[in-house]
């Protein structure tokens, strides 16, 4: 009987956490759709390292492993201006928006102006002797923040690009940065495990700070990101403790060590309003946090990897999010401003061409259909960029889906000489590589193994002939073949 009496209890027990289990994820998704996902901006190549919006929030600026930087437009999600001369670990706007600045990497250690309307490099800022992990901008605009792997900040004047100060006290790399409100203090954060505060006038140390040192850690663990509430009265960390603090200001007293992350924690920011602390971790999900309560407030999950980067847009109704797996996401947190709310309306009234494509072994696809050729299918995202996969990857409805999509497609003819994928517009064709990708260029020169072409944006590239497609092949040998003078005219011609 004992034994029946504790197998009941055991089963009461069950169904009781069954039901919290449940009512927490009823609980979660409700939270969800009050944060929903806006837009995602695709990153083609390379890694994004952070995230900043301009003043008027109408584009992101990303530091990327593989580019000094690269410029979104916010609205039709496209690539504007990017600079292949460095990696940078971080990129941001100047206080008026003018300007990028770009943390390098790659042993470049060093600060790289670029201007905004023409892409041209403006000057570098030289002084630090190893990467230059974070950057920041005073709120009046006359200073500029910067935090290196050397073990040292650096104060410069935005105008002259001069060294003002170089504040050396962490003992090790140097991850963030960030000015009070008033601009005259800064925070930092670094792998020695601190959050340290410094005088921004005469670039000396007032306060270091460690948060509780975890029992399974021998070593304080690093610190990566820290960002000020709107009034100066706290600050916000993040770190690889896998939990967020949030700091008295004035005293240097822990007020809230939320617990929440189950991997490190790479990025911290903070609303422009305070009413939110948003953190993103390893764990690929960004948490948002009440700064007041020290509570959660909701798990933002969607993306494949680790996110490095976070910004609230200037109104605080968007946060971005940027991750390994090679997209942005812009989730709604706030009331929509103006811009917001034309991002919305312009998101939901292209939604209904797009569909969620889903993979046998897991993952999605957000795009519309194309075509199905030789068992591969084509779909466009809506960033423009057309993808592919093999069919029987795709979910069974899919599958079914697409066929169906396929079938009521018109009917081509296969006679007479090859012809694009789809029709030419003058001057840009739909080319399909091998492997499957497909691009939008105008064929500059078809002599020779390698093709020349140029993007829509202007930029020429190469291409070797035998990467394309067996019909895109038969395209280019067939434009080889057109002589060179008109042919003449056929008897009766007018």
């Amino acid at each position: 009987m004992w034994l029946t009496r504790c197998a009941q209890s055991i089963a009461v027990l069950c169904c009781l956490a069954a039901n919290m289990v449940n009512a927490a994820d009823d609980a979660a998704v409700r939270e969800t759709a009050e944060f929903p996902l806006v837009k995602k901006l695709h990153v083609d190549t390379g890694r994004p390292r952070s995230v900043a919006f301009s003043p008027d929030g109408r584009q992101l600026v990303i530091g990327n492993d593989s580019f000094a930087y690269q410029l979104f437009d916010v609205f039709s999600g496209r690539v504007l201006r990017e600079d292949e001369s460095a990696g940078s670990s971080r990129a941001i706007f100047s206080h008026d928006g003018k300007a990028i600045l770009a943390g390098m990497r790659s042993g470049k250690a060093s600060i790289r102006v670029f201007d905004v309307a023409t892409g041209k490099s403006l000057r570098d800022l030289k002084g630090h002797t190893d990467d230059v992990m974070a950057l920041a901008v005073s709120p009046d605009g006359k200073h500029v923040a910067s935090a290196s792997m050397d073990g040292t900040c650096r104060l410069w004047d935005a105008a002259t690009g001069e060294t003002l100060h170089a504040l050396k006290g962490h003992e090790t790399w140097v991850t963030s940065v960030a000015f009070s409100p008033d601009g005259k203090m800064l925070a930092s954060t670094s792998n020695d495990g601190t959050l340290r505060l410094w005088d921004a006038g005469v670039g000396r140390q007032l306060r270091s700070l460690k948060p509780p040192q975890p029992p399974d850690r021998a070593l304080p663990p690093e610190m990566r990101g820290v960002a000020w509430s709107p009034d100066g009265r706290w600050l916000t960390t993040a770190g690889w403790d896998k939990n967020v603090h949030v700091w008295d200001a004035q005293t240097g007293k822990l007020l809230h060590n939320m617990a929440g992350h189950t991997q490190w924690n790479l990025a911290v920011t903070a609303s422009p309003d305070g009413r939110l602390i948003a953190s993103s971790s390893m764990d690929t999900t960004v948490r948002l946090w009440d700064p007041r309560t020290g509570n959660a407030v909701v798990v933002l999950t969607g993306h494949g990897s680790d996110i490095w980067g976070l910004a609230f847009s200037p109104d605080g109704s968007l946060l971005a999010s940027a991750s390994d797996d090679q997209t942005i996401r812009l989730w709604l947190v706030g009331t929509p401003s103006k811009v917001t709310a034309e991002l919305v309306k312009q998101e939901q009234s292209t939604a209904v061409k797009m569909r969620t494509w889903k993979m046998r072994w897991g993952g999605a696809v957000e795009a519309k259909f194309l075509e199905i050729s030789r068992q591969r299918v084509y779909v466009e995202r809506s960033d423009g960029r057309v993808v592919s996969f093999d069919l029987y990857h795709l979910s069974k409805t899919d599958q079914e889906y697409a066929q169906s999509r396929q079938s009521a497609r018109p009917t081509k003819t296969t006679a007479g000489p090859a012809k694009p994928a789809q029709p030419d517009d003058g001057r840009f064709r739909l080319w399909t590589s091998r492997n499957g990708p497909r691009f939008r260029a105008e064929l500059l020169e078809s002599s020779g193994p390698s093709l020349r072409m140029k993007k829509s944006d202007g930029q020429e590239f190469s291409y070797p002939s035998a990467w394309l497609s067996d019909a895109d092949q038969a395209y280019v040998r067939s434009l080889r073949r057109t002589p060179s003078t008109p042919p003449k005219a056929s008897e009766g011609a007018p």
